[in-house]
């Protein structure tokens, strides 16, 4: 495996934790949003 392609799949991994973090947020917030 390639030094590059282990970059790739590391910066990959991020964006995709980014994402999931970014979607229980705005979950999280609609919740708070239906409660108030």
């Amino acid at each position: 495996m390639s030094q590059g392609a282990e970059e790739r799949i590391t910066v990959h991994t991020r964006v995709f934790q980014f994402l999931r973090k970014l979607f229980l947020t705005s979950q999280v917030v609609q919740q708070l949003y239906l409660i108030l």
